[in-house]
């Protein structure tokens, strides 16, 4: 089975390790045997904590990946246990354990999922979170680009330091010309995610890597300047 998957993630934190806002979103195609992304589409973003558009981006690029490289399933970053979108409506949501808030959230943001995902009603479009395996890989991969593109911007700034905070359960391998990041979970094992640097992208840059002290089961990147 061929799975297109979208997340969006990756954390600027403050220097009292709360984040100010996550970094971007990727759509990933992923196949058996569904270790590593096949195909990945990736763009910055910086959206506000308290921002909806995420999701919709995610669907956006569910649709694009899925228009290039085409696909049998979609899995959105929605935990309603894999109901298809085109299934949901407000009575079938009543039936959901959500909170009110969630609920109010959801009843604004299906209606506009439906409307991007006009003239896609041939493929199934899964509302099923974090319980898959394709939306775990997309956050990972969001979170290694997101690394990358934050070395990016570090270099190009005046900082002497920045925190970024990686995915739940996972790390990050340095090598000279590539990052990777694999996840920790033990049912994981054999998931990773490799991404090329740019040459001497490193020279200047030293990369600690520590437990989130706010966040259990979080990871802290700390990038300073090297002296």
């Amino acid at each position: 089975m061929r799975i297109i998957a979208a997340d969006s993630g990756g954390a600027i934190l403050k220097d009292d390790y709360e984040p100010t806002c996550i970094v971007g979103t990727a759509a990933v195609l992923v196949e058996p045997p569904y270790r590593h992304p096949s195909v990945v589409l990736w763009k910055p973003f910086e959206y506000n904590l308290n921002e909806r558009e995420p999701i919709l981006n995610e669907m956006l690029f569910c649709l694009e990946l899925l228009k290039k490289c085409g696909a049998d399933v979609i899995h959105l970053d929605i935990s309603l246990g894999g109901v298809n979108l085109f299934d949901l409506d407000a009575k079938r949501l009543a039936n959901y354990k959500v909170s009110p808030r969630g609920r109010r959230v959801l009843e604004g943001l299906i209606p506009k999922l439906k409307n991007s995902a006009k003239g896609f009603d041939n493929i199934k479009i899964l509302l099923v979170g974090k319980d898959s395996s394709a939306v775990r890989i997309a956050e990972l991969t969001v979170g290694i680009n997101g690394l990358l593109y934050i070395i990016d911007k570090f270099m190009k700034e005046e900082k002497e330091k920045v925190l970024y905070g990686l995915p739940r359960e996972s790390s990050i391998l340095v090598s000279k010309n590539h990052l990777t990041i694999k996840s920790l979970k033990v049912s994981e094992f054999d998931i990773s995610i490799t991404v090329n640097l740019p040459e001497n992208l490193l020279n200047d840059v030293e990369i600690l890597e520590y437990p989130n002290p706010i966040a259990s089961g979080f990871r802290v990147i700390e990038l300073r300047r090297r002296s």
